[in-house]
């Protein structure tokens, strides 16, 4: 992880999401940690260009967590202590459709035989044979990777998903990726 120096608080820019507003999301950064307009930038594109988890110094807690706030509207995926501002994190499904179980910790993402295989942990609930992994194309599109095969192993899960071709899998992986909180969804109780 890379970091700029500096004391009090930190946001972590965990990654960026296609359609990222990056200049707002640079005038954000200078505002809320006293960067720089070249740092602030520099700071930003690499985690925008390169994926890298890159730490942001901020003067206070309140103003570690109030900079995540703005960057999620602008799509920034940040980490302030625990929490994470995620939009998956916030994901919660219409109580008729499906129910929410916990959420999944991705560590990797790979993909064996046309199938999809994702490997990690369960942060909180429980994930079973039949549940999807969700991801957030936008506010209103979603898309699951149901659970068709369940290993549990001692580092956590690898879970089977259907079978893409080698370009919906480049597109999957551009989507999600190491670290990512994903929601574990399961069909409403009738």
């Amino acid at each position: 992880m890379s970091q700029v120096a500096g004391q009090g608080s930190q946001v972590e820019l965990l990654r960026c999401v296609p359609g990222v507003q990056k200049i707002e999301a640079i005038k954000a950064i200078r505002r809320h940690t006293g960067l720089g307009l070249k740092s602030a930038k520099h700071t930003f594109e690499e985690c925008w260009s390169t994926g890298k988890t890159v730490a942001l110094p901020v003067p206070s807690e309140a103003e570690a967590h109030a900079l995540a706030e703005r960057l999620l509207t602008l799509g920034v995926v940040s980490r302030v202590g625990n929490s994470v501002y995620d939009d998956l994190a916030r994901f919660e499904p219409p109580g008729w459709w499906v129910r929410r179980k916990g959420t999944f910790e991705m560590r990797a993402l790979r993909h064996v035989n046309g199938h999809v295989l994702l490997e990690g942990t369960m942060l909180d609930g429980t994930l079973d044979l039949g549940d999807d992994i969700a991801y957030l194309l936008s506010e209103r599109l979603i898309v699951l990777l149901p659970v068709l095969k369940l290993d549990r192993n001692t580092c956590g899960f690898t879970v089977q998903s259907h079978a893409e071709t080698d370009d919906e899998f480049e597109f999957t992986q551009a989507l999600v990726g190491p670290g990512d909180h994903l929601p574990v969804l399961a069909p409403s109780d009738p």
